[in-house]
């Protein structure tokens, strides 16, 4: 049972890897602090805006860039990232344009991205 749950262990972290590398323009894991702010930085590419939501599940923190790569994988690994649920859309969020924290009135914009035909399931 322990060989068993082990091997599954590495085949997850496998996958995982595969998915980073697949996201990461570089190919490469950022160090924390690289390209941005890590509290704002997308966590598949430490690079991007953390600004596309996922749905139906509703999960964020990624970027459209990331999401969009997300959403043309084929077969293994396709869907969110956190609970596998199937991405039927991507929606893209902004706070106030990139204003100083001071000068944001909280207001967000929400930009619908309609999926390309061949980026959806049959």
């Amino acid at each position: 049972v322990a060989a068993a749950a082990s091997a599954t262990a590495s085949a997850l972290a496998a996958a995982a890897s595969d998915m980073v590398s697949d996201c990461a323009p570089s190919g490469l894991y950022a160090e924390p602090g690289e390209g941005g702010g890590r509290e704002t930085a997308c966590w598949i590419c430490f690079e991007g805006p953390r600004d596309a939501v996922m749905l139906e599940c509703g999960h964020g923190g990624i970027c459209m860039g990331c999401a969009k790569r997300l959403l043309k994988k084929k077969g293994r690994g396709k869907g969110c990232p956190m609970c596998r649920q199937p991405i039927s859309q991507v929606v893209q969020v902004q706070v106030d344009g990139g204003a100083p924290p001071a000068e944001r009135s909280g207001i967000v914009h929400v930009m619908q991205a309609e999926l390309p035909e061949e980026w959806r399931d049959s």
